[in-house]
């Protein structure tokens, strides 16, 4: 790149910024920072990281890399930071904000916690309210509450503890492609799609908890019942199956995801503008020689190009599998076969933008917090006014699978009419609706991975694995085996893959 003058606006921002004791605390430092204005740019990036992808993960690995002195450049295809991470405002100039990607992460999620705690943001937490229905649901054209369900759930506890006993033979067990001779069983449940296991308990479990298992595995993983791995679902439930229907305490945080990512990127970025962290800038094109990485990168001003001994790859397979000449690295053959054959589940997140929240109300259905899950279109429902301020009311809907793929102009009408299969009186149009179907969002493809029939003990763990002696290092949700497709996996994974680097 070649030297450039500063402008007024960038050496007053410079100025300022360095009498803030923030200037030293760059990538580099405060001399190496001033080094580069006179020097201008460098491509051979020989004693720095390159990171690929400004998401989460990307976001965390940088944060670590610059606390740990560690030189570094991060890279990003699109024009925001934050990846699958989207707030947007659906009242100009007030709260309550929406979320179409990420949204909740849980009490367990200690990486978000401590982050948001580093960085001076509240989580809140989202509380139930006495008086209210929690939750409702809707199969084969009949409403159910949580207490006409409850009961029908004990069918599910003989059956469960049977799989899961034959599964991990009575131990808390990781599953991953190592140990898929280890746990031979995994492989046959592998085998299983969700609806041949579902339609094997035909005759123990009742029909509507079938029906429920089916509509929360496909909301949660994104793919059809016939697609996706029985393991995906097996992993995920405790061994009476109550987490059908009551799960964690669940926390959003205030301000928005959005706000975080920004943050993150901001004290990463430094002083220098367009320096340490490139936006609009896509990998098309990689090659390896001698320990060395080439990159290119297709950019608004043409190609570039720039080499370095060490990555960080945050990219989903969904887009790294597209990179010219990915398959000539001597990555290993679990990752070859995983980077070509992991699937990205189809996602279509939406929001209703409502005067008020006329579910909180009774109406001609009693009051309650907004939960709606069932065989129709819009698949779920929630409530993502709840903790926030503001006078507004936001009704989320998420479909997944077919439904999820096909989500177009179309789906705010679609959701309304789903809420009028419990409502006489849904307004017919909302205030305000925004939706994204992350398919066919170009730098993602995709909303998170998911592994299909026979993908689980073939792929699982092989996408997090170190190559080239750890000078190649991958983070996101889609490696993280404790917490996959959470914001948590993608921000934790981010972190162990930059404290991994020395330099």
């Amino acid at each position: 790149m070649a030297k450039r003058s500063l402008s007024r606006r960038e050496f007053l921002k410079i100025s300022a910024l360095s009498s803030s004791g923030l200037f030293v605390s760059s990538a580099l430092g405060g001399c190496a920072g001033l080094d580069r204005l006179f020097t201008g740019d460098k491509r051979n990036l020989d004693g720095e990281v390159v990171i690929l992808g400004a998401g989460a993960a990307g976001l965390a690995a940088a944060h670590t890399l610059k606390k740990n002195k560690i030189p570094f450049r991060l890279f990003e295809a699109s024009s925001r930071v934050g990846g699958r991470v989207q707030t947007v405002s659906m009242f100009p100039g007030e709260e309550p904000l929406a979320e179409l990607g990420a949204e909740f992460f849980e009490e367990h999620h200690r990486t978000v916690f401590a982050m948001a705690k580093e960085f001076s943001l509240t989580p809140l937490e989202i509380k139930t309210r006495k008086g209210l229905e929690s939750h409702y649901f809707r199969f084969d054209g009949q409403n159910y509450r949580v207490q006409d369900i409850q009961p029908r759930l004990k069918t599910l506890a003989a059956p469960l503890r049977r799989v899961r006993s034959d599964l991990f033979r009575d131990q808390e067990a990781i599953l991953t492609y190592r140990n898929s001779l280890v746990y031979d069983r995994a492989s046959y449940y592998d085998t299983l799609s969700l609806e041949d296991l579902l339609n094997s308990w035909k005759g123990e479990v009742h029909p509507v908890i079938l029906k429920l298992i089916e509509s929360q595995a496909v909301s949660r993983f994104g793919v059809d019942a016939a697609d996706q791995s029985s393991l995906h679902f097996l992993s995920t439930l405790d061994s009476e199956g109550s987490s059908l229907l009551t799960g964690r305490n669940m926390y959003r945080l205030e301000g928005g995801l959005t706000n975080f990512m920004q943050m993150m990127a901001a004290r990463v970025a430094g002083v220098l503008p367009d320096h340490s962290l490139k936006m609009n800038h896509a990998l098309v094109e990689i090659s390896e020689k001698e320990s060395v990485f080439t990159l290119n990168f297709q950019t608004p001003q043409g190609r570039q190009q720039y080499q370095t001994r060490n990555i960080i790859c945050t990219l989903p397979f969904s887009k790294l599998r597209e990179v010219h000449n990915i398959d000539s690295l001597y990555f290993s053959d679990a990752k070859k076969e995983a980077l070509s054959g992991l699937n990205y589940a189809s996602h279509s997140k939406g929001v209703l933008g409502f005067d008020s929240a006329f579910w909180n109300k009774k109406n001609s259905v009693p009051a309650n917090l907004g939960n709606f899950t069932g065989d129709f279109l819009s698949q779920k429902f929630w409530d993502s006014t709840r903790e926030q301020k503001g006078t507004k009311a936001l009704l989320t809907y998420s479909r997944a699978g077919k439904s999820g793929l096909s989500a177009g102009a179309s789906a705010e009408q679609e959701a309304l009419f789903d809420l009028g299969l419990f409502y006489k009186d849904v307004p017919q149009k909302a205030v305000a609706h925004q939706m994204v179907n992350w398919k066919q969002r170009p730098w993602a493809l995709g909303s998170m991975a998911v592994y299909k029939k026979g993908q689980y003990m073939k792929f699982r763990g092989a996408a997090g694995e170190a190559e080239y002696g750890g000078r190649f290092v991958f983070a996101g949700e889609h490696t993280s085996l404790k917490f996959p497709g959470t914001l948590n996996g993608a921000l934790e994974t981010g972190i162990m893959a930059a404290n991994s680097i020395s330099l």
